[in-house]
């Protein structure tokens, strides 16, 4: 009787080991993905920045184009983040 109730026991936490495995694999894939697609994507989402930064900002260096456009990519992914957290919790 309780040789039958261990092997339950261990059957449920195999189970249970088994799921969780399959859905760290399922999230390394969707990780996987989602990095490949924001890599793909990270040249268009900077030159439209950095489109509208120069709209903004009238700047001939070159240099200190790039740096006010990822400081304003950054800022702006922050925000995101931070409303994700607060509003997604």
């Amino acid at each position: 009787m309780e040789n039958e109730r261990d092997n339950k026991e261990n059957n449920i936490w195999r189970d249970s080991q088994k799921k969780d495995f399959i859905n760290q694999i399922k999230y390394l894939i969707v990780f996987a993905l989602g990095f490949t697609i924001a890599f793909s994507w990270r040249q268009t989402i900077f030159d439209i920045t950095q489109g509208l930064v120069k709209l903004i900002i009238d700047i001939k260096s070159s240099t200190l184009l790039s740096i006010l456009t990822s400081s304003f990519i950054t800022i702006i992914s922050v925000i995101i983040i931070w409303l994700v957290v607060k509003y997604l919790d």
